[in-house]
């Protein structure tokens, strides 16, 4: 097995399913699935025995309290394979998010740091749903992300990682209250190449409040 897809929830088990039902619609099937559970709701159990029997395997861990950086490390911590996405549990991917992967795996021939794809937003407006245009920047290396130019992934939803190289620059630093996903990726880009695809294969839920880089000045 080469992949593990992340699921990293907490008591929103709609959702959750919308989440864990975009995996087991992959074109793909040649990933392993492990959620990561930060609540006690008992829906989110009862979704994830709904799909245990169905022709993904899948690992669940219902945990005590954690940050997201403490989170995350605990993921790499269980994870075994090559490669690992995370999938927060109000994002979806595309059907064909791990065929795409694998198709560009097979294109480079060699092992590779981080793949990302295009995005789209999306909103939930009552029964009706709508989606942006297909985002991407073609400039996301370690400068354009220091200076926050463009969306780059979007969402830690989207990129795909080499596990090793996670563990060798020692994961996600705890004591990082927000942005830990950005500056993780700042250390991970060091002397190393990002990889891409801009085809929208990650689908990110939009919320009232501030992004990321409001969040990020308020931390600093």
């Amino acid at each position: 097995m080469t992949l593990t897809a992340c699921i990293t929830t907490f008591n929103r088990p709609k959702f959750f399913e919308e989440s864990l039902k975009s995996l087991y619609n992959q074109t793909n099937k040649n990933f392993s699935i492990l959620v990561l559970d930060n609540g006690d709701d008992i829906l989110t159990r009862e979704i994830v025995n709904k799909y245990r029997q169905k022709d993904i395997k899948l690992k669940y861990h219902n945990h005590s309290p954690l940050s997201i950086s403490e989170q995350r490390n605990l993921a790499l911590e269980i994870m075994t394979t090559e490669y690992y996405g995370f999938l927060d549990d109000d994002d979806f991917w595309h059907e064909k998010k791990v065929e795409e992967f694998y198709k560009y795996l097979d294109t480079v021939q060699k092992e590779i740091t981080l793949w990302y794809s295009g995005f789209k937003f999306f909103n939930d407006y009552g029964k009706q749903r709508s989606f942006s245009k297909s985002i991407y920047d073609k400039k996301s290396d370690l400068r354009s992300l220091i200076l926050m130019r463009g969306s780059f992934t979007g969402s830690a939803s989207n990129p795909i990682v080499n596990l090793n190289i996670a563990k060798k620059i020692n994961g996600f630093d705890s004591k990082i209250l927000t942005g830990e996903d950005y500056e993780f990726y700042l250390r991970l880009a060091v002397n190393r190449k990002f990889h891409f695809t801009p085809k929208p294969l990650t689908n990110i839920r939009q919320h009232d409040g501030p992004r990321l880089c409001g969040r990020l000045r308020d931390y600093i």
